[in-house]
């Protein structure tokens, strides 16, 4: 069972069944997550849990539910993730709903 503690690394296993092409273009493109400022360059080099992780490590627990549930509605279904997400807002932690989907992210390098 998910909680806020596994949560990174429920929507990191999730992620990490795609190819290192296709999850770049799904972090940069279909999510449009912004990077973190201190994340070393060039994104290349890294692993496929690396590059996961520079995208995911700054968020907040209401932010990651909000990529969980975009990566669940628009790229990969996941029960473990579903769950996680109807739990998180049944307890009034989140508020339900579409999430906006603001371009926040930075040039590529």
């Amino acid at each position: 069972m998910l909680n806020r503690r596994n949560l990174p690394d429920a929507l990191e296993r999730c992620l990490l069944r795609f190819t290192r092409n296709d999850l770049d273009k799904i972090l940069y493109e279909e999510l449009a997550l912004p990077l973190p400022q201190d994340a070393a360059e060039p994104l290349q080099a890294y692993s496929k849990r690396e590059l996961v992780r520079a995208f995911t490590c700054h968020l907040q627990l209401p932010a990651l539910v909000a990529v969980a549930q975009r990566v669940v509605a628009e790229v990969e279904p996941d029960a473990a993730l579903q769950d996680f997400i109807d739990r998180f807002h049944a307890s009034g932690s989140g508020v339900s709903g579409a999430v906006k989907k603001p371009d926040l992210r930075r040039e590529r390098p």
